[in-house]
């Protein structure tokens, strides 16, 4: 969810600071919001992430469906990811993790 919130805002459909306070949201509720498979998308290769939402297009017979907050509470479908948007995503998240 943080990643997603964060991608959304980087792709302009989430208002900025909206995915601070999701963050912080869950964090509050007591959730981890980076695990060390994201490691290896930092460095940009991607392979764990980025290869699993291309098996999950795959698995969907070549449609890809996720759903991406323009606000709290109100969620857009999108049909392709942006690699490299997802990779900053990724890296914001680690650099978030680093400053705690």
């Amino acid at each position: 969810m943080a990643l997603d919130a964060r991608y959304a805002e980087l792709k302009g459909l989430l208002a900025s600071g909206e995915e601070l306070r999701i963050c912080r949201l869950l964090e509050q509720l007591g959730f981890r919001l980076w695990h060390p498979v994201l490691a290896t998308a930092a460095d940009g290769a991607g392979d764990q992430l980025l290869g699993g939402l291309r098996e999950f297009r795959e698995h969907l017979g070549g449609d890809l469906t996720i759903t991406l907050l323009v606000a709290i509470g109100r969620g857009f479908e999108v049909h392709e990811i942006d690699e490299r948007g997802m990779l900053q995503a990724v890296r914001w998240l680690e650099r978030r993790r680093a400053m705690q």
